[in-house]
């Protein structure tokens, strides 16, 4: 019988099922490979450039890592797979400040024809498509996506390295809820601290945050003007890029860089403000009730300050958005 294998570089060569051999292979699954994980941000830092496609088969390795079943496998797979072209940027255009168009267009992109064929041909059931009521996969504490975005996005710039990592995925257990907690003090410290220095880091980093509203306002005024429908975003970033060169605005697009400039401002501006969503985990731990911040006071100062004064709503300056209409 033919072994059916995935690779990835932070869990190494797993052995699948058929049934997820043949859904990774799927048009559904496989646009996601020309979905970048973090948006525009590989457009001012090439070391950027994870797809959502290898967060998702990270996110299934790591659930079957935890001794998730195969259909906490699918779950996992699936569970970003209605993410626009640019990710998150779909945020600002809509201005969802909970960073959830994706979610919200769930049900419709599960409509699909390219989802409707892999659903069908791969026999995936509605509990394998509802992620959200899995703990290990989607719940509101620890899980498979928080934990295996964390770790790539911060490998991928150099802020964790393998022992740091191996040390967090060796000492994580799936309790008895299907809730996945530290096995000690030390490691649920580990995630927590990993997690804020990602937000910093990666995720609210000015120039990540420029090149996005940049990107946002140039969809933005495309979809006004009737260059972009809103189906153009269920594409991948090439196809989108491709209007966009084809567009009035393609040369404002290709001045997105590590170079452009910009200026932070406390006054609102004439495009799209970046709306943080203050992302941090408080994980559970093995033998001990509540949370890590129950049991560490240096860690729950360090939420509470970072909870109270990281604002929440960003407005840049950027010079090359006075050529967008």
């Amino acid at each position: 019988m033919k072994a059916h294998t995935v690779s990835d570089h932070i869990y190494g060569t797993i052995a699948v099922s058929e049934r997820v051999s043949k859904l990774l292979n799927s048009k559904l699954v496989s646009r996601l490979k020309g979905v970048h994980q973090n948006g525009t941000n590989y457009l001012v830092d090439p070391q950027q450039s994870t797809t959502r496609y290898e967060h998702c088969v990270g996110a299934l390795a790591l659930t079957q890592l935890l001794g998730g079943d195969e259909s906490k496998q699918i779950a996992a797979l699936l569970h970003d797979i209605s993410h626009t072209a640019f990710s998150h940027v779909i945020d600002l255009v809509f201005e969802k400040g909970e960073q959830n168009y994706h979610d919200l267009m769930r049900d419709k992109f599960l409509r699909s024809q390219d989802a409707m064929q892999a659903i069908n041909e791969c026999a995936i059931t509605p509990s394998e498509l509802a992620c959200e009521s899995i703990a290990m996969v989607k719940g509101k504490g620890l899980n498979v996506d928080r934990l295996d975005y964390a770790i790539r996005d911060l490998l991928a710039v150099n802020r964790i390295y393998q022992p740091e990592y191996s040390s967090i995925l060796n000492n994580l257990v799936v309790d008895e809820d299907g809730e996945i907690k530290c096995k000690n003090l030390d490691t649920a410290r580990l995630v927590f601290n990993k997690f804020i220095e990602a937000n910093k880091e990666i995720y609210f980093h000015p120039r990540a945050e420029v090149a996005a509203v940049a990107m946002a306002s140039i969809l933005k005024s495309l979809l006004r003007q009737g260059h972009l429908t809103e189906e153009d975003f269920f594409s991948t970033d090439a196809a989108l890029i491709a209007k966009i060169l084809e567009s009035p605005l393609k040369s404002v697009f290709e001045k997105i860089g590590p170079k452009m400039e910009y200026a932070r401002t406390d006054s609102k501006t004439n495009h799209p403000p970046v709306l943080r969503k203050l992302r941090y985990v408080n994980p559970k731990i093995i033998g001990k009730s509540g949370h890590l911040t129950d049991h560490c006071p240096e860690s729950k100062s360090r939420l509470e300050a970072y909870l109270t004064t990281t604002p929440t709503t960003v407005y840049y300056h950027i010079p090359i958005l006075r050529e967008v209409p």
